[in-house]
């Protein structure tokens, strides 16, 4: 697991393909009736980007960075923090309601009505209890543990950004060159890598 993150790089095709997986098992009786069981409680993301531009000779090579970035990693041998171009930041998200006696409780990142867990944070979060901001707390990989626990019924929110978990999908990256020191990447595929 690497803290290094995925580079933000000029270029990136306005198409950025992204999937949600979940895993269900299907058990068919004979008469045809079906059991569904969900094996997962959040799903695994799957990002698709394309770089139609990697400048090989300028104040910032971006052709370097992806190749160094790619290269640290080894492929897909360790997962790293990725800015995901369209969920990257929270505004008085909910992540949890006091119950008088519980401390610690884990940030949650909100697509649609679906919380899904914060463990790489984009700077310094700001959280409040019941709207009013606190510096009451310390954190760890996400987990927010208050000095004392929340009041029976205090909401919980936050603000902040935040990256997701990923790793390189593929052992390769393919790039070409289009013109005197200018690269298109294939397809570069980052997985979700859930801690």
């Amino acid at each position: 697991m690497s803290n290094t993150v995925f580079p933000t790089l000029p270029g990136l095709d306005i198409k950025v393909k992204r999937s949600d997986v979940y895993a269900t098992a299907v058990k068919t009786t004979p008469s045809g009736r079906k059991f569904r069981t969900s094996l997962s409680l959040t799903p695994i993301s799957t990002y698709e980007l394309t770089y139609n531009a990697l400048r090989l000779a300028s104040a910032t090579p971006d052709y370097q960075q992806l190749a160094a970035h790619f290269a640290q990693h080894k492929g897909r041998g360790e997962s790293f923090p990725f800015l995901d171009p369209e969920f990257n930041a929270e505004t008085l998200g909910a992540f949890g309601v006091g119950d008088g006696v519980t401390k610690s409780f884990q940030l949650l990142r909100h697509v649609g009505a679906i919380g899904y867990p914060v463990y790489d944070l984009n700077g310094s979060p700001s959280v409040y209890i019941n709207a009013v901001l606190t510096a009451a707390y310390t954190i760890t990989s996400g987990l927010i543990t208050f000095t004392a626990a929340p009041a029976v019924g205090a909401a919980l929110t936050w603000s902040g950004g935040y990256y997701v978990r990923c790793a390189y999908s593929a052992d390769n990256l393919d790039c070409e060159r289009v013109m005197m020191g200018y690269y298109k990447s294939g397809v570069v595929k980052l997985e979700l890598d859930k801690p």
